[in-house]
């Protein structure tokens, strides 16, 4: 999976605004031992942003 992007020019002004750190980001860890209910959560939808399987 992954994510999909307008064009090089959408990406360039993307860039620019993390750089500036203007871009606001979410993103959820999640234990491995949890899977089943993390995938639960993304089908209902209750996850915003990105939701990353921290392996420890």
């Amino acid at each position: 999976m992954g994510s999909f992007w307008g064009n090089h020019l959408d990406l360039v002004e993307v860039l620019s605004l993390a750089e500036a750190r203007l871009a606001k980001h979410n993103v959820i860890e999640g234990r491995l031992e949890d899977i089943n209910d993390n995938l639960e959560a993304l089908g209902r939808g209750d996850v915003v942003g990105r939701q990353v399987i921290v392996f420890e």
